[in-house]
């Protein structure tokens, strides 16, 4: 992933960003508001996340099922070994 493909964030950009928004906004309405109407941007966001996805699924830290992605808990046992579990509890497959 190359960030010359993402648009440069400077002051104007967000003054307008807030201008267009009409109101007082907290970051996370600012990022929404940047994603839904800045196609650039929430390209380059959603790429950077599958990437990010993708090697945590390929290294073993993310877990798909179907379409969706689980985050795996790494726990060291008394014993020393290692065990894999998704974040509601349950043992992994292996």
């Amino acid at each position: 992933m190359d960030s010359i493909n993402m648009p440069p964030f400077k002051g104007k950009f967000v003054l307008d960003v807030l201008g267009n928004i009409g109101r007082p906004a907290n970051i996370e309405e600012i990022f929404e508001y940047c994603c839904l109407n800045h196609p650039v941007v929430s390209n380059y966001l959603l790429n950077a996340i599958k990437t990010a996805i993708d090697v945590g699924v390929r290294h073993g830290f993310v877990d798909k099922i179907d379409e969706s992605y689980y985050a795996l808990t790494m726990t060291l046992n008394p014993n020393g070994n290692r065990s894999l579990s998704k974040a509601d509890g349950q043992k992994r497959q292996q």
